[in-house]
């Protein structure tokens, strides 16, 4: 997971080889203190991206649920 002031990337790899994103999407809710905010991830090349403007301070936590295909996979990160 990669956060910058003007777009959110998330890559998926298995064991270093880049997992196809064919169909997927993600959802990315992230925690900061009491506030939510959540956002739709699209594939675009060999990750899933949104782009805008984010404040994304440090400490914030972050839940992303990624489908792809039939199978889901849920992710937390400690930002």
């Amino acid at each position: 997971m990669v956060t910058k002031a003007d777009n959110l990337s998330l890559y998926l790899t298995d064991h270093g080889k880049p997992i196809p994103l064919d169909g997927g999407t993600a959802k990315l809710t992230v925690l900061i203190g009491s506030d939510k905010k959540d956002y739709e991830l699209l594939p675009n090349g060999g990750k899933f991206e949104v782009k805008g403007s984010f404040n994304i301070p440090k400490g914030s936590k972050v839940i992303v649920v990624i489908k792809i295909k039939t199978k889901v996979i849920t992710a937390r990160f400690n930002l």
